[in-house]
């Protein structure tokens, strides 16, 4: 392969494998929900008012965090395929390009040849980027479909202990008294009413074409070789 292709190639890693599932209870604490502290009655005096249920247990319980993580593993298998795609044709254009201004040592041509490169380079970047931004979305409504779903059963269970308020449990907790903890009775009633959980099933949108992203090909955004 030729030394500006096989820049992209070795200098633009494309696997998204930094998108692995971080822990599920992190996603609904940072991404999705308030955390706990801010989910106090006004005047922050929880009583009997708050319950706590701890969405992880519940979710590794129900086995909803492997079919997140599954869809998860599945989207960035897509993404990856597309980011494999796009590299190939740069690194085609790059080959092309090169070929075009031949085995020159006229300094401009040089020039020429390394702002094609840095063009790829910085187009390659983008798409990251953009794959990246992609896998986090789907993620993200992976969780608020968990949640949706949950959301109902807690709410008939706090409502019935006259609780106004449903905690998120989160580790940086400080204490709570276990006996406002409802994440056994929300199991429970998960499995006694046989709820079946409806997780996003979307496909990955395609990742834009390389003369649709800003700048257009790397031919077109250098002038043509005198």
């Amino acid at each position: 392969m030729h030394g500006r292709a096989a820049d992209i190639r070795s200098n633009g890693e494309t696997n998204l494998h930094t998108l692995n599932m971080s822990r599920l209870v992190a996603v609904l604490l940072s991404a999705v929900v308030m955390s706990g502290c801010d989910q106090f009655p006004a005047g922050g005096n929880a009583n009997a008012t708050t319950v706590v249920v701890d969405l992880e247990a519940v979710a590794k319980v129900t086995g909803q965090d492997t079919v997140i993580e599954q869809k998860m593993t599945t989207m960035r298998e897509e993404l990856n395929i597309q980011l494999n795609d796009f590299i190939a044709d740069l690194e085609q254009q790059l080959v092309e390009a090169q070929a075009e201004l031949g085995d020159s040592s006229d300094e401009a041509a040089q020039q020429r040849l390394q702002e094609i490169a840095a063009q790829a380079q910085q187009q390659l970047a983008q798409q990251r980027t953009l794959a990246q931004q992609k896998a986090q979305q789907y993620q993200t409504g992976l969780v608020l479909d968990f949640r949706k779903t949950l959301e109902p059963v807690a709410a008939k269970i706090a409502s019935a202990r006259g609780a106004s308020v449903i905690l998120i449990y989160d580790p940086m907790m400080f204490w709570f008294d276990p006996s406002i903890d409802i994440t056994d009775k929300v199991i429970g009633a998960l499995r006694d009413q046989s709820v079946e959980f409806s997780l996003s099933d979307i496909e990955p949108q395609p990742t834009a074409e390389i003369n649709e992203t800003p700048g257009g090909s790397v031919e077109e955004a250098l002038p043509a070789a005198e």
